[in-house]
């Protein structure tokens, strides 16, 4: 679920990268659930896959193990982000290897880095803003549509409403 909700929220900014030609593209470790990933259309820009994890090992990119992966799910950041990946009707799967991390690289034309972001757990993201940030595009951030808002807390009450 946690790559399908940065991949959704990455699509608010998507009309800004666009006119500034700038290209969005998501790398994944495997085949294993891009079809899924595509038919779902949880991603607005072009997407590849790499045969061999050694690209995100040397991208610096961790691998969780079974406890630390389970464990992770316990963080506020994690239990906030499936609050919102389900109020959106993400849903996730268990298909290929969801104990890899990843990230986000940053390149500007002429490949000049200007940020290398190394997820510390699953639901760890850079912000659309740090994104348009990075490429001098704050100006043009919408907190209203593009701010990875959580969702409004639900209000509970004994009395039914229609």
């Amino acid at each position: 679920m946690f790559c399908r909700l940065w991949a959704k929220e990455l699509g608010d900014i998507k009309p800004v990268l666009d006119k500034h030609n700038i290209k969005l593209v998501g790398i994944g470790v495997e085949e294993a659930g891009s079809k899924d990933f595509v038919d779902g259309k949880y991603f607005d820009g072009d997407l590849y896959y790499v045969e061999n994890i050694s690209t995100y090992q040397l991208l610096g990119f961790k691998r969780f193990n079974l406890v630390t992966i389970l464990t992770s799910l316990f963080w506020k950041q994690s239990r906030e982000a499936m609050v919102k990946g389900r109020a959106m009707g993400l849903g996730g799967d268990l298909k290929g290897d969801w104990v890899q991390t990843g990230g986000a690289v940053l390149v500007e034309k002429g490949g000049k880095l200007l940020r290398h972001f190394q997820q510390s757990g699953p639901s760890d993201h850079l912000s659309n803003l740090d994104i348009l940030k990075h490429f001098g595009l704050e100006n043009e951030y919408n907190p209203e549509t593009m701010a990875n808002k959580k969702p409004e807390p639900a209000e509970c009450t004994t009395e039914a409403k229609p």
